[in-house]
């Protein structure tokens, strides 16, 4: 085969959904929760797991593989070997691979997520590691190349509410752009209103009447942000129920309390700091606080919005997940 030849297959290959898998139970929601996604995206699914293993001293001073890596990569091998039976029993008929890479967590995701159209996170926050597990999702979903999902686990999730929806925040930037098309996708997808939130922060003087007035110019603002960012999706859509609630207050607030008992949270972003790796303060807030799964879509990164398209999903079949390198 040419190698142009092969450059046209790997174009023509369908671009998976990934998600991250270790030991954790709690990271069986966000497999489920990927493997949902990628049947109603038609598109493949890729579990992916970091090889934990360490180094020994060895003669003069060099650093040797410790004997236990046989071990540690025999025992991840049967991490990914049940993980993926239990993604037969949510979605029989879907694409699935698995791999297993000798890198730490971090650099592993990030490097799967150049090659996916959304990469999927798990985790339980509220115990002991609830800060480095948010900070640690934070630092991904910002320097991630696609969305990222954050998926907490589903005995987390509590709420009066039992409508299903897609929520998601317009602030009226070009990241609120990307982030509509993906929760109209998501909406669709799913056969769900969408929920469109944009509230901004009051600013005026202290005193009471004039405050009133400087809050309903404010609210009258927000409608109409909300109404032309809104406008050019409603025709592409139009199936679509669609609920604009525009207002005045704090925007993470708003969004935390729409998004409990919600299908998906969406919320867009531009990465801050000289390196890229830091979350807005709105969408920080939203991943901290907000109940349900999460989808963070930064505007400086390719779109992976999936087509829409009726084909079927293909049958679950499973690649090689050893070491790189190995036969």
């Amino acid at each position: 085969m040419s190698r142009r030849s092969r450059g046209n297959d790997a174009q023509r290959r369908p671009i998976p959904v990934v998600v991250g898998v270790d030991a954790e139970a709690t990271t069986g929601d966000a497999v489920a929760w990927a493997a949902a996604e990628a049947a109603a995206r038609h598109c493949p699914l890729r579990l992916v797991h970091a090889l934990r293993w360490t180094l020994s001293a060895g003669p003069f001073g060099l650093a040797l593989p410790s004997e236990n890596l046989s071990l540690a990569q025999e025992a991840a091998e049967r991490l990914l070997a049940t993980t993926l039976a239990r993604t037969r029993e949510v979605v029989s008929d879907l694409c699935v691979s698995t791999r297993l890479l000798p890198w730490p967590l971090a650099r592993t995701l990030l490097e799967e997520s150049r090659h996916a159209q959304l990469l999927v996170l798990g985790g339980r926050f509220d115990g002991t590691g609830e800060r480095r597990t948010r900070s640690a999702a934070g630092r991904i979903a910002a320097a991630a190349a696609c969305p990222v999902a954050v998926v907490r686990a589903f005995g987390d999730v509590r709420s009066a509410r039992s409508a299903p929806r897609v929520v998601v925040g317009v602030d009226g930037s070009t990241s609120a752009t990307d982030a509509l098309r993906f929760a109209f996708h998501a909406a669709a997808q799913r056969g769900v209103p969408l929920v469109a939130v944009h509230v901004r922060a009051p600013r005026g003087p202290a005193d009471l009447a004039a405050a009133r007035g400087v809050r309903a110019a404010t609210e009258a603002a927000a409608r109409r942000t909300l109404q032309s960012a809104l406008a050019r999706w409603r025709d592409e859509f139009a199936e679509v129920p669609l609920i604009a609630w525009a207002g005045c207050g704090d925007p993470a607030q708003a969004l935390v309390e729409e998004s409990r008992g919600a299908a998906l949270t969406v919320i867009g972003s531009r990465s801050r700091g000289r390196l890229h790796t830091t979350l807005g303060p709105v969408a920080r807030a939203v991943l901290q606080r907000a109940r349900g799964p999460i989808a963070i879509v930064r505007h400086d990164r390719r779109p992976a919005v999936p087509r829409r398209s009726s084909a079927p999903a293909r049958s679950v079949s499973e690649v090689d997940s050893r070491m790189p390198g190995t036969r």
